[in-house]
């Protein structure tokens, strides 16, 4: 009934055309018209809290440059107008896939519904816009599947203008943002930011005198770089983590404003892994001469793999929810025959934030730590369960791993700050807003 009443609205827009602009008909997602037309456009209006109008005043201005439009189930040419301004000239995107837009600075107004049009080609007419699309920012979102207006006729410059007073169908106001729930899936064409050729990034850097900065390694050769670490050798190891910060084989069917995340499924560790783009790589400076001339792909294919480092006979590698064990007897970089688990149940909820920063100690324990975001179960080779949940706001600590390659686990953070462990304890402590530093203390008594 609904699409049968909007295929006649869309007929009588055939025969009246208003001097004043587009005639408008009222429509909700998904919209619809006759095939027999050749462009449609979709309108709807847009009350934004002022986070997205005004500047914070620094350099990352977060809520604005965070702002993103996605759209999916746009096979055809589309453009996206917001009053007046086109920010959007796409070739499509095919179903089930959703792309993801920045919406430029200083368009969206305040005090004002904002006007956000839809253009529509041709050879997406039968099947209009179907996917609701939606305005999301650092921690919230406004899904725009209620009203629409729609019109098959050419607007004129006053119907792309924002309104000072609430048009009477299609507004949404600020107030219906929510926090983000929605899931997300990798975007077909990433935005990236700006890029800089190796060399002339130095260039930009600023340094004190007493501090000297050498490029090493750059893209192609590397790739979203997460960890790296030196062995017996002097060899730079490389965890490239190119499949953040979707973790292949798994589906997203949830997630919380701070991007904790949940998952259709807990992914199975290497061998028999979802394949990923990670990379394990290590690279050599053979002369002396601060070139790293040799370098060579040592682990390909896998998936959340963030953190590497070698000794104790082997290669460890945090491929989360596993740390692994890979042997290598003879010093090769070629493992002596499948990983072995050595710990499981780190969380996963928060690719950004999951267990990372593999690092020997002095005391030949190895160290590492975990974001804020994440919550670890984990799993060690006798089968004990040991609770890690975060109580302490942006660090924790996590693995010990004595010479004897047993493992010995934590128990969970405590709200002093302090990590309690079998023969260790971890002092949490930290500098500024932004930075977790740990150092170890280990005693018998505690």
């Amino acid at each position: 009934m609904v699409v049968r009443s909007f295929f006649v609205a869309c007929c009588i827009l055939f025969a009246i055309v208003d001097v004043r602009g587009a005639q408008w008909a009222r429509s909700k997602i998904p919209t619809r018209t006759p095939e027999i037309s050749k462009q449609l456009w979709a309108r709807c209006f847009l009350q934004v809290p002022d986070r997205l109008v005004t500047s914070a005043g620094d350099e990352r201005d977060l809520w604005r440059s965070s702002t993103v439009i996605a759209m999916a189930d746009l096979p055809g040419k589309f453009e996206v107008f917001l009053n007046g301004k086109i920010i959007i000239k796409s070739d499509g995107i095919p179903l089930g896939e959703e792309q993801r837009f920045k919406i430029p600075k200083d368009i969206l107004v305040k005090n004002k519904f904002n006007a956000l049009v839809i253009h529509i080609g041709s050879k997406g007419i039968a099947r209009g816009l179907a996917s609701a699309p939606v305005l999301i920012d650092y921690f919230n979102e406004l899904v725009l599947d209620q009203e629409w207006e729609v019109t098959t006729t050419q607007p004129n410059a006053a119907d792309f203008e924002a309104k000072v007073k609430k048009p009477e169908f299609a507004a949404y106001l600020g107030s219906q943002f929510k926090l983000s729930s929605r899931p997300l899936a990798r975007t077909i064409n990433p935005i990236r930011g700006r890029q800089i050729t190796p060399g002339n990034d130095l260039l930009l850097l600023e340094t004190d005198d007493d501090l000297a900065v050498e490029g090493l390694l750059s893209e192609p050769e590397i790739a979203q770089p997460t960890h790296f670490s030196f062995d017996a050798r002097g060899r730079l190891w490389v965890a490239q983590y190119r499949q953040y910060p979707y973790p292949a084989g798994l589906e997203m069917t949830g997630r919380d404003q701070y991007y904790r995340s949940k998952y259709n499924r807990i992914p199975p560790a290497p061998p028999h892994h979802d394949r990923g783009v990670d990379i394990i790589s290590v690279h050599e400076d053979r002369d002396g001469d601060g070139i790293y001339e040799t370098g060579k792909n040592v682990f390909e294919g896998l998936n959340m793999a963030n953190s590497v480092v070698r000794g104790w006979g082997g290669i460890w590698v945090m491929h989360t929810p596993y740390l692994l064990f890979y042997q290598d007897k003879n010093g090769d970089d070629i493992p002596d025959g499948d990983p072995e688990i050595r710990l499981a149940g780190f969380g996963l909820e928060d690719t950004h934030s999951v267990a990372n920063g593999l690092t020997w100690g002095p005391d030949g324990w190895l160290y590492g730590g975990q974001g804020s975001t994440t919550t670890s179960r984990v799993l060690d080779l006798d089968l004990m369960i040991h609770r890690f949940t975060m109580k302490v706001p942006l660090f924790g600590a996590i693995i010990l791993l004595p010479k004897n390659l047993k493992c010995s686990l934590m128990a969970e953070v405590i709200s002093s700050g302090l990590v309690s462990m079998p023969k260790a304890v971890f002092l949490a402590a930290t500098m500024g807003a932004k930075l977790g530093v740990f150092t170890s203390c280990k005693t018998d008594n505690i």
